[in-house]
């Protein structure tokens, strides 16, 4: 059906710290002669929205539709109301959320200045039997909704004495509502979303652990101050704990008197009775994830519509002790509902936890594209998603939810080819934020859909955006022929970046212009690949006479080494020393990682490449730090942003380390370039581990000593390929195999 373009709002007035303003109900009635046959109802509600017809909520997810800069693109969905409408009366009732139509701000990204900012809008239209019913919402009524400030970042505000579930039926009278008004469309292409809903796929509950305090930053920046109500200044509350630090939307149940106000702040870390939240230094006090329901009286419940929490624990404020005893406080764990194709165990419960931990981050971090942090930013950095790519790919089916994305980089990106840190974004990440390994996002996204779901529309439409990116670069190339601009090698341990910007950006625009190479041979255009090979050759040569010094990378540090040795910068004859070199400085720093996301997404993956998996494995789960285990040991139930003190608990662009394990550990290397699966099965039975089982993409792997020898047992799904052993042989004393469903005896 056509997608409606008008758009309709219940007011201009946009909702603000320091005057808030309830979220709009828009609702329409109309009559049916017959009940149809067929009925299509189109919807795009900007920022968020929730549509209920004759009563039944129908929402594809929450915080639908999108999370999108509005004038590159609106996401729309279609709606089949077949058996829901019915002959004589009907109506449509949505509530609309800002969402990132109207973000409100924050000490950085600059969203309350975008050029798309309003009020909520609707646009929606109705056909049935191949008739229009309506075609826009023009004359749809609207008022004020329960929720009375909302914010993607901020949180939510309810007040239960104004919900009337009546609201939503088709016989509700809505005489004494106002008309809702037109507004100006976005400038945005309009389109369908493919991409997977966000959903709720299961409830914590919250567990009461004692009363606790509130320890807020002490000064918020940009946004200034906000006086508070004096009910909503947190002293002593009750903290709930729901066991894990996660990403998802409360469930309350209260039963309380008229006018009680009861806040809901969240927070990761809660330690000696306080609950920490000074990560959130950009928001005003009392807007730092918070929610805060206005009671009726008697038995309330409630959970937001338009904002999510990352969060382990709750500390509830302005109920008694008697209310805290009886309340029922769950999380409902949200993410895009991604279905899982990777798993791991193995008999070390660190590596296991570290998996876990992963999974669980990733998850997290999921909400319609690859996002930064739940708890605090919600932004869609790109060099978070560029390094998290093949791991995102390997353990979930996420090519929709890609391909949605990478639309939107795409609208994103200026006509001179640059591309901004964050997406969506209002316009900021061009000025900082962004460089090469963000940048690397146009090629590594598609490329890890091609790699393992062996898909070329996804090439084939992101062709034109690596092609403009590729010559973007002749702006930005040195005198010297090295690229230095845009960020580095990210939350390095011990806080200092010691790779030069200039060694890992050419890196990875090396590997980039190798990859779109292959891209474009796959896609026939030819020119294009020549050319980026012709690029990729000239900045190999240029890294290798100004940032190498025979064997060693300039910086003289892990992440420059290994990242070198991963991306073939150095020539075969020196591979040998170069990579003797990157074990003396792993053994001066005491066996220990000491790097950053780049140096993490290559030294691991390097080590077991070359028989040096126990080391790597070593490396990241051993419990004294800095590492990975040395998280699991301090109670970590998510990846951290950083080693040392954290600043976020909750990322993922550490957590390639899963990938890792199912790859290199359990072995199984997949792939689906031509479009049928193939897969290396060659695992490393490394000292310590008794036992580890793998799974990707329909490709199992299992093995456990049995006294002096290995048992393997093999699962290829549809692949085929080889099972390749690393060490000890068959019992026929061969060393490989055809890729075959079965049970291998090793001797070691």
């Amino acid at each position: 059906m056509k997608l409606c373009d008008v758009f309709v709002s219940a007011s201009a007035e946009k909702n603000e710290f320091s005057r808030h303003v309830a979220a709009p109900y828009i609702r329409k009635s109309f009559n049916l002669t017959a009940a149809p046959q067929k009925a299509e109802l189109c919807v795009c509600g900007l920022g968020f929205y929730r549509l209920f017809v004759n009563g039944r909520e129908l929402t594809r997810g929450v915080l639908a539709p999108y999370i999108s800069n509005p004038d590159d693109i609106c996401c729309y969905d279609i709606y089949d109301l077949k058996n829901v409408l019915r002959a004589g009366k009907n109506a449509v009732t949505f509530l609309l959320g800002n969402g990132m139509q109207n973000c409100i701000g924050g000490a950085v990204w600059d969203f309350e200045k975008a050029a798309f900012r309003s009020s909520p809008k609707l646009a929606a239209a109705l056909e049935c039997d191949g008739e229009t019913v309506f075609g826009s919402m023009e004359d749809a009524v609207c008022a004020d909704s329960p929720v009375t400030f909302d914010d993607l970042r901020s949180g939510e505000h309810y007040d239960m004495r104004r919900y009337d579930s009546a609201v939503f039926s088709a016989d509700y009278d809505d005489s004494a509502w106002k008309k809702a008004v037109r507004v100006a469309a976005p400038k945005g292409e309009k389109r369908v979303r493919v991409s997977e809903p966000v959903v709720i796929s299961h409830y914590l509950h919250g567990r009461l652990i004692g009363k606790g305090t509130l320890k807020e930053p002490e000064k918020p920046m940009k946004n200034g101050e906000y006086p508070l109500p004096a009910d909503e200044v947190i002293s002593t509350g009750y903290v709930y704990d729901f066991g894990v630090n996660t990403a998802g939307m409360f469930r309350l149940e209260l039963n309380a008197r008229a006018g009680q106000k009861v806040i809901l702040q969240f927070g990761e870390v809660y330690e000696n009775g306080v609950l920490d939240v000074t990560q959130m230094y950009f928001l005003p006090h009392g807007y730092d994830h918070r929610a805060v329901l206005v009671c009726r009286d008697g038995e309330n419940i409630c959970s937001p519509s338009f904002t999510y929490f990352g969060a382990r624990y709750c500390l509830v404020y302005g109920i008694d002790e008697e209310q805290a005893k009886t309340l029922t406080l769950d999380f409902g764990v949200c993410h895009s509902d991604l279905e899982r194709r990777g798993f791991f165990a193995c008999s070390n419960p660190v590596a296991n936890a570290l998996y876990a931990n992963c999974i669980r981050s990733d998850l997290a971090n999921f909400v319609h594209f690859p996002t930064d942090c739940p708890q605090r930013e919600k932004n869609g950095w790109t060099g978070d998603a560029s390094v998290s790519a093949e791991q995102f790919m390997t353990n979930f089916e996420c090519l929709r939810s890609f391909s949605e994305w990478l639309k939107h980089i795409q609208k994103a990106q200026r006509p001179d080819g640059e591309l901004p840190g964050i997406v969506p974004t209002g316009g900021w990440g061009f000025d900082w934020g962004n460089g090469p390994g963000w940048d690397a996002v146009c090629v590594n996204l598609p490329y890890a859909a091609w790699k393992f779901d062996g898909d070329t529309e996804i090439l084939r439409d992101n062709a034109d955006m690596i092609d403009r990116y590729f010559d973007y670069l002749g702006s930005k190339v040195r005198s010297d022929g090295t690229y230095e601009f845009g960020l580095g090698d990210w939350c390095p341990v011990g806080g200092t970046i010691k790779a030069p910007l200039a060694l890992t950006d050419s890196c990875t625009l090396y590997d980039i212009l190798r990859k779109g190479e292959l891209i474009f041979k796959k896609l026939g255009m030819d020119e294009r690949a020549e050319k980026a090979a012709s690029k990729a050759a000239s900045l190999r040569a240029a890294v290798r006479k100004n940032l190498i010094n025979g064997c060693i990378a300039a910086g003289e540090c892990q992440t420059s080494q290994a990242m070198c040795l991963y991306y073939g910068l150095f020539d075969p004859d020196e591979f040998d020393t170069a990579y003797g070199v990157l074990m003396q400085m792993i053994g001066s720093a005491g066996g220990r990682f000491d790097g950053g996301i780049f140096g993490a997404r290559c030294i691991f993956r390097l080590l077991a490449e070359h028989g040096d998996a126990a080391k790597a494995f070593d490396m990241i789960c051993r419990t004294d730090g800095p590492s990975f285990g040395e998280w699991i040991a301090q109670g970590a139930t998510s990846m951290y942003e950083n080693f040392g003190a954290p600043q976020s608990r909750n990322h993922h662009f550490y957590g390639d380390i899963s990938a890792f394990f199912i790859k290199h550990i359990a072995g199984i290397d997949y792939s689906r370039f031509d479009g049928v699966a193939r897969a290396v099965v060659s695992p490393a039975f490394i000292p310590g581990l008794d036992r580890a089982y793998g799974e990707t993409c329909g490709v199992r792997a299992e093995w456990r000593r049995s006294g002096r020898n290995v048992i393997l047992t093999v699962a290829p799904g549809e692949a085929v390929g080889r099972i390749v052993l690393q060490s000890g042989t068959f019992e026929d004393g061969t060393r490989e195999k055809e890729l075959k469903c079965g049970k291998y005896v090793v001797n070691l």
